[in-house]
C-alpha cells in the first residue's frame, strides 16, 4: 500500500522523478541536509521496494558527473547521497561510488574552496571541507601504513606524507577561515 503522493515509476517515470529532485535540491541548496535524508526515508518507508530502488538508481546517476561541478551544493548533495546509498545497502558499489566523489572533491578543492559560502551554504561547506578532511586523514593513515611495510621506500613516504599534511592542513584553514 502506498502512503506517499508519488506517482507510480512504472507508468509515470518522469513524473515521478521529477516531484524526487525538485524537493531533494531545493533541501539541499537551502543546506537542510538532514531534511533531505529525512525526505528519502520518508520516501523509503512509503513506496514499495521496486520504486524506491527506481529514486536511488535517479539519485546516484544524478551525481555521477559531479566531478565537473565546484559549487557548495552539488558536491554537500553527492556526499549526502553517497552516504545514504551507502547506509542503505553498505555494498562495494556504494563505497566506490564515496571514494570517486571523495577523489573528484580533491581534485577540485582548489576551486571548490574558493567560493565564499552564503548563509544557506555553510552547511554544505562544511560538510564539503569535513569530507576533504576525512579524505587526507585517510590517505595519511594508509601511508603510514605503507611505510610500515616498505621501509625502504621511506623518502618517497616522506614526501607523500608532508603533501597530504600539507593539502589538509589548507583544507582545515578553508573551514577555520569559513566559521569565521
Amino acid at each position: 500500500m502506498r502512503s506517499t503522493p508519488f506517482p507510480n515509476t512504472k507508468e509515470h517515470q518522469e513524473a515521478a522523478l521529477m516531484i524526487f529532485e525538485v524537493p531533494w535540491k531545493g533541501m539541499i541548496r537551502e543546506g537542510q541536509l538532514k531534511g533531505a535524508v529525512s525526505f528519502l526515508n520518508r520516501l523509503g518507508h512509503g513506496l514499495d521496494e521496486e520504486d524506491f530502488d527506481t529514486v536511488l538508481l535517479s539519485l546516484r546517476t544524478m551525481y555521477d558527473d559531479t566531478v565537473l561541478e565546484t559549487l557548495w551544493d552539488t558536491w554537500a548533495a553527492a556526499f549526502t547521497a553517497a552516504d545514504f546509498l551507502h547506509e542503505e545497502y553498505r555494498n562495494d558499489d556504494s563505497m566506490k561510488m564515496m571514494r570517486r566523489i571523495r577523489h573528484g572533491a580533491v581534485s577540485k578543492r582548489h576551486q571548490i574552496m574558493g567560493q565564499n559560502a552564503s548563509n544557506g551554504q555553510w552547511s554544505n561547506a562544511y560538510l564539503v571541507l569535513n569530507q576533504l578532511q576525512r579524505y587526507y586523514e585517510l590517505e595519511k593513515h594508509r601511508e603510514r601504513k605503507k611505510r610500515r611495510n616498505f621501509h625502504h621506500l621511506e623518502a618517497k613516504h616522506f614526501e607523500r606524507t608532508k603533501k597530504l599534511n600539507d593539502d589538509l592542513a589548507e583544507v582545515l584553514h578553508a573551514t577555520l577561515n569559513l566559521a569565521v
